[in-house]
């Protein structure tokens, strides 16, 4: 990986000029998620939708 630096100079670039700081933590927010959940992924750490909604009391 190349660090942070370079990819917040990629999400500063591709916000809009009127973006707020709450739309830059929305996109940092967002980031840190996927990343997260492609590495749960990866280590073997997957749920089933009908898991998720099990757990959650959802209908299936």
């Amino acid at each position: 990986m190349g660090g942070v630096k370079p990819e917040v100079r990629r999400l500063a670039e591709d916000l809009p000029e009127d973006a707020t700081w709450d739309d830059v933590m929305e996109e940092v927010f967002l980031k840190q998620a996927i990343e997260a959940g492609l590495k749960a992924g990866s280590e073997g750490r997957k749920r089933t939708v009908g898991g998720v909604r099990k757990s959650y009391g959802l209908p299936e």
